[in-house]
């Protein structure tokens, strides 16, 4: 298997020179490395002739447990073009996940994208209208730090005091999904609200 780790960085030079993402070819790497670290733990050990079907849809059952639908569709994607790669490098005869395809997406079923204005008054409104001062001012500090940075719900749940710039009115962002940190600006009312929740 000491091929695979060969094969990959000579996938990657190709694939990185594409001009894609940075995210994109991030989760291309982790795909290889993550397959690759599989195969390696089988006992006995595949040859990469002779990994089937078989042993890709064991691979794939086990990788996709607990995990959305969209992330197994991309998942597949990013197998399929590695087993088209090792069919041009003659290593397989064929791809077998040219037949395997990933779960069916329903469009219907995504968020929308825009939130409409009465829906986001009454959000600003139920926060406003907390019991508590101290919690009026969170929540609405919370809210704006969402809807004005457009940061992830695992972002913002990452945020630490440190993170807050007074003098630049920036957040650093931790990127758990992205792997990269960045400071984004926090808009006017954000930014007053949180400068009182931290008074």
């Amino acid at each position: 298997m000491k091929r695979w780790d060969t094969l990959a960085d000579r996938f990657m030079e190709v694939y990185s020179a594409r001009g894609l993402a940075a995210e994109t070819i991030e989760a291309m790497r982790h795909e290889w490395d993550a397959w690759g670290c599989w195969l390696k733990a089988r006992r006995p050990r595949p040859k990469l002739e002779d990994v089937s079907h078989e042993l890709i849809s064991q691979y794939t059952s086990q990788r996709g447990k607990f995990r959305a639908k969209s992330t197994l569709y991309g998942m597949m994607s990013r197998m399929r073009q590695i087993g088209n790669f090792l069919v041009e490098r003659g290593i397989w005869k064929e791809n077998p996940l040219k037949w395997m395809k990933g779960p069916r997406l329903d469009r219907r079923h995504r968020l929308p994208r825009r939130i409409d204005n009465s829906v986001l008054e009454q959000l600003w409104e139920s926060a406003a209208s907390s019991r508590y001062k101290f919690q009026r001012y969170l929540w609405v500090a919370i809210l704006g730090v969402v809807y004005g940075t457009g940061i992830r719900r695992e972002e913002l749940v990452l945020l630490d005091l440190s993170d807050w710039d007074v003098e630049s009115g920036t957040l650093l962002i931790n990127g758990k999904k992205t792997r990269r940190e960045r400071r984004v600006p926090l808009p006017p009312l954000a930014r007053q609200c949180l400068e009182r929740v931290l008074k």
